[in-house]
């Protein structure tokens, strides 16, 4: 691509006279060079930033397929000394593994003991308890403040001999 600018106006004098050739050329050089360069940084920065949202959609786009082709492409896993075991996929080990840690351990003093399945089953618990005590708590409150205010309402009526 090439952009042709006519800078004649600029090299004239008051007068209508052309400047010097050098000087003009000196000029025109420099206005056109820095041109040049903020042109070249947008171009780039344009470039840049296009080829990074298309190469970004494309990497998504291809790492879904290649994901879901690999969940369910059947491998021959081996053991620690080569044995081979039966053919399954990824996606059937990540279940199994998952079902083998979601198993109950009983507590023990020390956490580390615990399944990651025990922690989050013992904190559901513990936060649903929680929630129960604060219920619990008010209603007895409740209902022992009427029992009492009750109470109160006919000890004083039976002493003042009032019904």
């Amino acid at each position: 691509m090439k952009i042709d600018v006519d800078l004649s106006g600029i090299f004239e004098d008051e007068d209508g006279n052309i400047l010097t050739t050098d000087f003009a050329k000196r000029i025109e050089d420099a206005i056109v060079a820095r041109a040049d360069s903020r042109v070249r940084k947008l171009v780039i920065e344009k470039f840049e930033k296009e080829i990074s949202i298309q190469i970004t959609g494309v990497v998504n786009d291809v790492l879904h397929e290649v994901m879901v082709d690999l969940l369910d492409k059947e491998f021959i896993p081996t053991g620690m000394y080569g044995d081979r075991e039966k053919a399954t996929t990824l996606r059937n080990q990540i279940c199994k593994n998952v079902e083998r840690m979601m198993v109950w351990k009983e507590p023990s003093s020390y956490s580390s003991d615990q399944s990651a399945y025990t922690k989050v089953v013992k904190e559901v618990v513990a936060a649903q308890l929680k929630e129960f005590a604060k219920e619990f708590n008010k209603t007895v409150d409740t209902q022992l403040v009427a029992e009492c205010m009750k109470y109160a309402v006919n000890k004083i009526s039976k002493t003042t001999g009032e019904k």
